[in-house]
């Protein structure tokens, strides 16, 4: 009893909870703050229409809305709390837009009244991201603790890779700062990909499908999870799977299907494909080395335009780490027990696959055009299950999470206009996105006017060029170490 006593305590669970503190009020701030003002306009006015309106309304075209429904659903529930929270008629007496029956209110209790409100929108059109952020962090702690991703001492049980990825600075801009809603679609993806591997493939494909009913950008991870599929379970598996998969997708489209609105939803999906048809939409990649926001349809090399040579050249890299993935599959059969009397509560054999979907959709942004500042996003959780295990890929890691992180930093309207525009003067660069919101109308729904032109600073245009340098480096890397390893 007494040696007991004497032994020192574990810290750690404290030490997890400050960190854990910390971080949620880092994300509280930042999600009362107006992020990216164009984008997160556009969440609140999709939000108003699905929640009070309905969702199979959104792609009636008032407002615009480009995403697959499963936003939509998410976005319900915002648009019904902002209402309950102020009613439409009561917000417009209270700024002062409609009379209030004799009441008097002063044009600073209007001003306080209007910026409590749109603080209280900001935090709620972010919840959908921080949810699936603090899901995507309960997925790699489980994957990490529980399956063997990382070394015991390492991990905390789980806690030191949800806690890297929960306060990770790329994930708080994009996801509490800006309310992008990337970390849906990634955490689909990741869990689609852990379900096959645990041999569940229909739970798995079903997990796809919501992950593409989310953003197109789910697409890429499709045929490495059929061919997981296959070599995890066999035809029958990858079959049912599918149809499990293709009903789930059926049903997410079903309100609108049943309200009459089949041929509006096919065109505003198949429209929004080419929706910003340039180079690179400010997405640092190789892309941006070569020329931004250029046509990427227009022919580049004799007939060939930009898009079609991206689309080659990822292709290629797919097809490389398919036969990569599928070689090395053979070597873990054939030097171990397999799957007779594998534990398959050991990931590790697995990490192949891991590193596979990581390097896919790094090969995605690096190499494809059309892509913007947030797209490299989902590569970085698949980064970070392998961190633990080599330095590596710990070092692969931090050059993705960095690249990200500069990449939205770089084009961040407030911040640009508050600190980078004024370091180094104004650059050759030109932004036309900057231009395009300089142009914009004064909207209720937020607080930010910009005091710039629409050129970058040499500080951004100099940030900008070495960030695109740095993910280039890391993507020619990483399939090196491939080719090495193979």
């Amino acid at each position: 009893m007494k040696d007991a006593l004497q032994q020192p305590q574990d810290r750690r669970p404290r030490v997890v909870f400050a960190i854990l503190l910390l971080i949620l009020v880092a994300r509280f701030w930042t999600m009362t703050l107006p992020g990216y003002p164009p984008d997160l306009n556009a969440y609140k006015s999709w939000s108003f229409a699905a929640g009070l309106r309905g969702v199979h309304t959104l792609y009636d075209g008032d407002p615009l809305y480009d995403y697959p429904p499963l936003y939509g659903y998410l976005l319900a529930p915002v648009g019904k709390v902002y209402a309950w929270l102020y009613p439409p008629s009561e917000f417009r007496r209270t700024i002062g837009l409609e009379d209030d029956e004799g009441a008097e209110r002063t044009e600073q209790q209007r001003e306080e009244t209007r910026k409590r409100a749109m603080k209280t929108l900001n935090v709620l059109v972010k919840m959908p991201p921080l949810i699936f952020d603090a899901l995507l962090a309960g997925l790699l702690c489980v994957m990490v603790a529980r399956y063997r991703m990382w070394g015991a001492a390492r991990s905390w049980r789980g806690w030191a890779p949800a806690l890297l990825c929960f306060g990770l600075p790329a994930i708080l801009v994009v996801s509490s700062y800006w309310g992008q809603p990337d970390a849906v679609e990634t955490f689909f993806c990741l869990l689609a990909l852990f379900l096959i591997l645990r041999r569940q493939p229909e739970l798995g494909w079903i997990a796809a499908a919501l992950g593409l009913l989310m953003k197109p950008l789910a697409a890429p991870i499709f045929p490495l999870l059929a061919l997981a599929t296959l070599m995890k379970c066999g035809w029958r598996r990858l079959l049912s799977g599918g149809l499990t998969g293709l009903v789930a997708g059926l049903i997410g489209f079903l309100p609108f299907l049943l309200n009459g609105r089949t041929q509006t939803l096919i065109d505003r999906l198949i429209g929004d494909i080419d929706a910003m048809p340039y180079t690179s939409v400010n997405g640092h990649n190789l892309w941006w080395l070569t020329g931004a926001w250029r046509s990427a349809t227009d022919p580049m090399f004799g007939p060939i335009s930009a898009k079609q040579i991206g689309l080659a050249l990822f292709l290629a890299a797919y097809a490389f780490v398919l036969i990569w993935v599928w070689k090395r599959e053979q070597q873990v059969r054939e030097t171990s027990a397999a799957d007779k009397g594998a534990d398959h509560r050991d990931l590790g054999p697995d990490a192949h696959w891991i590193l596979a979907g990581g390097v896919i959709f790094l090969s995605f942004f690096t190499l494809s055009t059309h892509m913007h500042e947030n797209h490299l996003l989902p590569a970085i959780p698949f980064f970070l299950l392998l961190a633990g295990r080599a330095k590596a890929w710990l070092w692969a890691f931090l050059a993705v999470s960095v690249a990200v992180f500069i990449n939205c930093v770089t084009h961040d309207l407030i911040i640009g206009d508050l600190i980078l525009s004024n370091v180094g003067g104004e650059s050759v660069v030109f932004a036309p996105d900057i231009e395009w919101y300089l142009n914009l109308p004064p909207n209720m729904l937020t607080d930010w006017t910009l005091h710039r032109t629409a050129h970058l600073s040499w500080l951004e245009a100099a940030l900008a060029y070495g960030n695109a340098a740095l993910v280039v480096l890391t993507w020619g890397t990483v399939i090196w170490a491939m080719v090495r390893r193979r």
